[in-house]
């Protein structure tokens, strides 16, 4: 399963908005979008909680398959793929901004099959595009989680 994940902010700090598209599988032409807002948060804090809503969803959604997380975000793709989670956990998250959103995707990652995937945002990738536009859209509204046929036709919207 493949998830884009993004996080918007207007002004850093300011209203924020997350987003996450999941591709369930490659032969599926279904995709499953969320996307919500806060009025004051930061950009991190959003990509953060973008990857904790996809991995929650995933989990309430008995969707337990291997999962590959793309995140343009090089902050959140490190401390996962390189382990710095794991020495934040041993030192019990001090000194570390938003730890509250760490200590959740870490109980998620403990039970997941989850590799992250560090990608260049705005690179022209359907999807990434996609999580892009609805994080920045998200910024003024809570959204809810949809299922979506045909992908291409919601970028031209």
């Amino acid at each position: 399963m493949k998830i884009y994940t993004d996080g918007s902010c207007q002004l850093n700090p300011g209203i924020g908005g997350w987003s996450f598209v999941i591709i369930p599988n490659i032969k599926s032409d279904r995709i499953i979008i969320s996307a919500g807002g806060n009025p004051s948060t930061t950009s991190n804090r959003m990509e953060l909680t973008a990857i904790l809503r996809a991995l929650a969803f995933c989990m309430d959604s008995g969707f337990m398959d291997d999962i590959t997380v793309f995140t343009d975000s090089q902050y959140a793709a490190r401390a996962i793929s390189e382990n710095w989670i794991e020495r934040w956990v041993d030192c019990n998250f001090k000194n570390i901004k938003n730890q509250d959103l760490w200590l959740q995707i870490y109980k998620y990652i403990c039970k997941l099959n989850v590799n992250v995937v560090w990608v260049k945002g705005h690179n022209g990738d359907m999807y990434n595009e996609l999580a892009d536009r609805l994080a920045k859209d998200a910024c003024f509204y809570q959204g809810s989680i949809q299922e979506i046929k045909n992908p291409a036709a919601q970028l031209n919207a």
